[in-house]
């Protein structure tokens, strides 16, 4: 059973689908079993704004599957096969390479801009690490700082390589240790799941994983991933929760994720119930009862406003784009091309709160994916 839950949530159609109910989930919790929810009186939820949903959903998730099939079509790299395989170190080692440096040139900025004793007091006596993040994006563009995101990529895998491969070397636990350290001073408890995606992206590649890998060692990793999130949220934003009601960093955790999986559900209500104020133009906040600091409340509501009716295409050729490229990235799994399907599928697991296809993240995740296994075997040729 939870063979075949695994399965399908790494499928670019149930990605979609499986956070919309989580989020409809946490919207329907009472308020009575939590401190901090998010949003004011629930919205109501008619008729209409169901059907506006069920077809934005059905549209995008019928794009997904028809794409996706069509990619996996797609014949393999097999020259890929023998110069990057999957189980070869050295495009691993340049990935390591590439996310090293975005992760010194990240702590160099912000240690350089706060200082180390500043730094300490900003994470763990007045656990306010939103500060870390505001400092790193002071005249922020896109360079050597946004490589630290491939740190995503080698925690996957490093956790990939010492579960499948018994591959216990150095340089798979600094990734974990570097990551780690990334996670708790930027509180970025999002990029946690991500990395855990391009694990078990990497590991459940055949559809077997659970019978590959011991039952002690799955608790382990969620005990690390949960722990991971408690150390996040408790640097990230503690004191600001421990202020509305929450009475440890438990506590603190679980209002955190119901704050974060119930608004967009409340949001994408919102926009089904005043669609005609939505395809306007006029921004959600101004009939909308939800927290001001909770910007990414769907993409449904982001990609409405912006496109107005429009969206509905717009939907289905992006969902339908990037599954047809997640289908030949699935094609060629037994080699490192197929590292951008994690990426793809973690922005589908998203699209129910942020359109992430169009950010920054995605577009350096991308572009690093894709680039270092062709560079290798460029280089290999001559």
């Amino acid at each position: 059973m939870l063979q075949k839950l695994l399965n399908a949530i790494l499928k670019p159609y149930y990605a979609i689908l499986f956070p919309v109910l989580l989020s409809l989930f946490a919207w329907l919790v009472p308020d009575s079993w939590i401190n901090v929810r998010g949003f004011g009186k629930k919205e109501s939820f008619g008729t209409n704004a169901f059907g506006i949903l069920l077809s934005w959903y059905f549209f995008a998730i019928i794009s997904s599957f028809f794409f996706f099939y069509l990619g996996k079509k797609n014949p393999q790299f097999k020259k890929f096969n023998k110069i990057v395989s999957i189980d070869n170190i050295k495009p691993y080692l340049l990935f390591t390479l590439i996310a090293w440096t975005g992760f010194i040139a990240s702590f160099y900025k912000i240690i350089s801009s706060v200082g180390l004793s500043s730094l300490y007091l900003i994470l763990f006596v007045d656990h306010q690490g939103n500060k870390t993040e505001q400092i790193l994006y002071e005249n922020y563009s896109i360079g050597i700082l946004s490589l630290r995101y491939v740190l995503i990529l080698t925690f996957g895998i490093s956790l990939y390589r010492l579960q499948i491969f018994k591959e216990y070397k150095l340089v798979n636990f600094l990734n974990i240790i570097f990551f780690i350290i990334y996670t708790a001073v930027l509180g970025r408890r999002l990029q946690v799941i991500f990395g855990l995606v391009v694990y078990l992206s990497l590991a459940n590649s055949n559809g077997n994983l659970l019978k590959l890998i011991k039952a002690k060692y799955i608790y382990l990793s969620f005990f690390l991933i949960t722990s991971l999130v408690i150390v996040a949220t408790t640097v990230r934003n503690y004191n600001t929760f421990k202020e509305k009601g929450s009475t440890n960093v438990f506590s603190a955790t679980l209002d955190n994720i119901i704050e974060y999986l119930g608004p967009p559900m409340q949001v994408t209500f919102s926009i089904a119930n005043n669609i005609d104020k939505a395809i306007q133009g006029r921004s959600y906040w101004e009939y909308t009862n939800v927290g001001r600091s909770l910007t990414t409340n769907s993409a449904f509501s982001e990609l409405i406003i912006e496109w107005g009716w429009w969206s509905y295409f717009y939907s289905i050729i992006v969902c339908g784009f990037w599954s047809y490229i997640a289908g030949w990235a699935y094609k060629n799994k037994y080699n490192y091309l197929f590292i951008i399907y994690p990426i793809i599928i973690y922005a589908f697991l998203e699209y129910w709160r942020i359109n992430l296809f169009s950010t920054g993240i995605f577009s350096t995740l991308m572009y690093i994916g894709i680039l270092v296994p062709i560079v290798l075997v460029v280089l290999n040729k001559k």
